[in-house]
């Protein structure tokens, strides 16, 4: 009688030891998953991260301060697309040489078209409040040269932070302006 229950404990044992092992198995494979999967977002927000500092990268800005006017300017620039913070007003420019005295007309994504005399939006404001939220900067206007259309996209990947970045500096502009009328 003791050997057969020497026998059940062991067989016991036994199957204890394989569903110990096969529940410690599954808790590794869970393990393994959950740190893949942090893994996976970790390396998504580092790409995430350097594919907006490209994109806040291909634009340019240039601030500077014209004493004897005593104006403020800073222009941010991507290919033939310009926004220019004036003192206190901000304008839009799209394109290059314009036929004279024709429109130009600006789309971003799927919005409504905008159209300003030979590519120059003045109080761009609600131009640039879209230019935030959108993807694409759709442009037409007329060439000096050829008298034909030309039509351009431009992207808006990094708009918002580069704009951004023209705002600080042009507000450093203020303080270091006032700084040196004293």
């Amino acid at each position: 009688m003791l050997k057969n229950i020497s026998k059940m404990c062991g067989v016991l044992l036994i199957l204890l030891g394989t569903n110990m092992s096969q529940a410690a198995s599954a808790v590794d494979d869970q393990l393994n998953h959950l740190i893949r999967k942090v893994e996976s977002q970790s390396q998504q927000e580092q790409a995430d991260r350097l594919n907006s500092q490209v994109a806040r990268a291909s634009w340019r800005i240039k601030c500077w301060v014209r004493v004897f006017e005593d104006t403020k300017i800073c222009v941010m620039q991507k290919n033939d697309l310009t926004i220019m913070h004036l003192n206190d007003t901000y304008s839009v420019s799209i394109g290059g040489k314009h036929q004279k005295n024709t429109m130009t007309q600006i789309r971003i994504d799927t919005g409504e078209v905008m159209e300003a005399r030979e590519g120059l939006y003045r109080d761009a404001v609600p131009v640039i409040d879209q230019m935030k939220r959108g993807y694409n900067l759709f442009s037409r206007y007329k060439s000096q040269d050829k008298g034909s259309n030309v039509d351009r996209k431009v992207s808006l990947m990094g708009f918002t932070d580069a704009f951004n970045d023209m705002q600080l500096q042009y507000r450093r502009l203020e303080s270091s302006a006032s700084a040196q009328n004293f």
